[in-house]
């Protein structure tokens, strides 16, 4: 097991920040002055979300980012948390499923 410190004071905006501070994290557009030192202008994306995916134990174990290629395409928080979530939810399961059974399976092996 490898544990890599995140430091708040130097944290990427998306990813980095949704796993810190374990919420949901939008960057409206990727180009703005606030965000555009961070992110590469030949990259296609423009709007990204960075969702936190939380196992049984309410412990960060994966990031899911979408992106779009047109700015400020997730507008608001109720299109995220009416159309984004519910769509991505079954396949959030599956993945806290697969995680439980892998970790489940190597435990198993590791008594024998």
């Amino acid at each position: 097991k490898i544990t890599i410190p995140i430091v708040s004071d130097s944290l990427v905006p998306g990813a980095a920040e949704a796993y810190f501070f374990r919420k949901i994290m939008y960057i409206n557009n990727t180009m703005s002055d606030e965000f555009k030192k961070f992110f590469d202008e030949n990259k296609p994306y423009r709007c990204i979300i960075s969702i936190p995916i939380f196992n049984t134990e309410d412990h960060v174990f994966a990031i899911l980012n979408i992106d779009s290629d047109v700015p400020n395409q997730f507008v608001a928080k109720d299109f995220i948390d009416q159309k984004i979530i519910p769509t991505i939810n079954p396949l959030v399961l599956l993945l806290k499923l697969e995680k439980d059974l892998i970790l489940n399976t190597s435990n198993h092996n590791g008594d024998k």
